[in-house]
């Protein structure tokens, strides 16, 4: 019992060491750096603007988000294109995926039967 007591405890100790190595030299809280590696394998952290950084993932996401609408009114479900993702989306995705599972399989038989 002793042994595996002073087993978790290196590994999780060793674990917490290697996961301090993602982060930079003297990173203060707040604030927001990213991890450049250059040709020659040295890093360097940049500190970013996090204002920003949080301005782009959300306008990045809503753009996916109205990407991905499009897609599914072109496949011919009936949504409003906008940047939500709401309940009649995720029914239009969960139905598009049932319904190219089902092709899936049709197209696996056929091959079957033509060998």
């Amino acid at each position: 019992m002793k042994q595996l007591l002073l087993l978790t405890i290196t590994l999780f100790t060793f674990s917490n060491i290697t996961a301090q190595h993602n982060l930079p030299p003297n990173p203060k809280a707040g604030e927001c750096y990213m991890r450049c590696t250059s040709e020659n394998k040295t890093t360097e952290w940049i500190k970013l603007n996090c204002k920003l950084v949080k301005e782009l993932n959300e306008k990045h996401l809503k753009n996916g988000v109205k990407a991905f609408k499009y897609k599914l009114i072109n496949l011919g479900y009936k949504l409003e294109l906008n940047e939500y993702l709401d309940e009649k989306t995720i029914d239009a995705f969960k139905d598009f995926k049932k319904t190219e599972r089902k092709r899936n399989r049709k197209n696996k038989k056929r091959k079957r039967s033509k060998d």
